[in-house]
């Protein structure tokens, strides 16, 4: 039998033991309090309704966690963006200490039948203008996906392997990694509990990776509203369990039906060290140069 099965199986039973232990429970706390109520004349235990309280709210929690798991939130997250092709200005600001670095530049994106693929083009300072980063992510979680940067120095196309990908995207606190766009199937998801964040419910995910040479990370812990299916924290973590960084998504808007936070700020644990990343002129759907995704053309 499929271990996978066996485990959901076990889960499942697990989970209508708590439920049933559970019930049990309140309906004892409920009879104590009634049998205290008529032995005190009346005078009801001022704790009951509290416990049962608290029990309600474990219940509900455990029934969500039976009808969806991690992976299912994972997959409505990635639905939100429903669009075949986006662009949008990008400022990135660098924080190290009370030195500040600022660069734009511009993202653009469209979805194939096989990959979603990713052209960044920086065009301040002057020192970085010209500078391209061009990704192709593919669907298949069994292919590893491409990327090439343009150096205009050097007036050169390199392919960035795999094992350069762990390292800074532009001195930021963005690895190059993080530009990769993660298939669902890249990972492995676990529903870890409900809990509210800076005023939303959130859903709290742990995503480790599928194949432990496909990333950097040993796992992402991941805070997503349960309003708009998308994150609102990350936090990454090395294979000891330290923490590597965190990441912080805000201001998020509907533009053109399709909620997007306009604004990510990551930071190093440790250090520091913090990237803020704002988003302007933000466009969904507009037709794209064919040519545009292509290595040849970094050039240009």
């Amino acid at each position: 039998m499929n271990p996978k099965k066996i485990l959901k199986s076990v889960g499942g039973v697990l989970l209508l033991f708590l439920i049933s232990f559970a019930v049990a429970y309140v309906n004892e706390v409920l009879e104590r309090s009634q049998r205290a109520e008529r032995a005190e004349g009346g005078q009801k235990d001022p704790w009951a309704d509290r416990r049962v309280l608290d029990f309600e709210v474990t219940m509900a929690q455990a029934q969500e966690a039976a009808t969806q798991n991690g992976r299912d939130i994972a997959l409505k997250w990635d639905a939100v963006d429903n669009s075949q092709t986006s662009k949008f200005r990008a400022t990135m600001t660098i924080r190290r200490g009370t030195a500040v670095l600022t660069r734009v530049m511009d993202i653009s994106r469209q979805k194939e039948v096989n990959a979603e693929k990713q052209l960044i083009a920086f065009l301040e300072p002057p020192d970085v203008r010209g500078t391209a980063y061009l990704t192709w992510a593919y669907k298949d979680p069994q292919k590893e996906d491409d990327m090439w940067v343009f150096l205009p120095a050097e007036s050169l196309t390199r392919r960035v392997a795999g094992g350069a990908r762990k390292g800074p995207f532009m001195r930021s606190d963005f690895s190059l990694e993080d530009i990769l766009k993660r298939e669902v199937d890249d990972d492995l998801w676990v529903l870890d509990r409900t809990e509210d964040l800076g005023g939303a419910a959130c859903y709290v995910l742990t995503a480790t990776p599928a194949k432990a040479s496909n990333s950097s990370y040993a796992k992402k812990i991941i805070w997503v509203r349960k309003d708009i299916y998308l994150p609102t924290k990350v936090e990454f973590y090395e294979k000891n369990d330290q923490l590597i960084k965190t990441l912080i998504l805000g201001d998020f808007q509907s533009v053109q039906g399709i909620w997007t936070p306009l604004k990510q700020e990551t930071r190093t644990a440790r250090q520091d060290s913090a990237t803020t990343l704002e988003l302007s002129q933000v466009t969904y759907n507009q037709p794209l140069a064919e040519d545009l995704f292509q290595p040849q053309n970094l050039k240009r």
